[in-house]
């Protein structure tokens, strides 16, 4: 069904065509959408869908490129991770250890000492000792290397 339509400020009302056929329709839609106005409009929209659809296609791209980035930029942030956890395994800190010694066959020799482990890879100390047995005093140095 055809409609015209009859607008004003007051008033808007559409007024169905009747009584014509098929045919005489679809030449009264080819008339008016050949006028130039018309013809002027359709053209536009025409443009204005070619540039809608370029300007998707670009923000598609758009994102896709910046999915990238950010897929770069969390891999760079994971190596960053490792690199750091590594660092903190290899670089712990210094520590000092108070020792008390005594021998087992006997419990006759007692001592105290400091021991200080560097960067957890070298360790350093000493320890002061009495001897119950001989009633000497003795000193005893320690220097060690972590193998593993």
């Amino acid at each position: 069904m055809i409609t015209l339509s009859v607008n004003s400020i007051a008033l808007s009302q559409t007024i169905p065509i009747q009584g014509i056929d098929k045919e005489q329709k679809q030449e009264i839609v080819s008339t008016l959408l050949a006028y130039p106005i018309l013809l002027e409009e359709n053209k536009y929209l025409q443009e204005l869908s070619a540039t809608q659809t370029r300007l998707i296609a670009l923000f598609e791209s758009i994102k896709k490129n910046n999915e990238s980035q950010l897929n770069n930029k969390d891999a760079q942030i994971e190596k960053y991770i490792e690199k750091e956890n590594l660092y903190k395994k290899l670089s712990k800190p210094s520590s000092l250890f108070l020792t008390l010694s005594s021998n087992i066959d006997g419990f006759n020799s007692y001592g105290v000492g400091l021991n200080y482990t560097m960067k957890n890879f070298i360790r350093v100390g000493a320890i002061a000792d009495y001897n119950n047995f001989s009633k000497t005093l003795g000193m005893n140095l320690l220097i060690g290397i972590k193998l593993k």
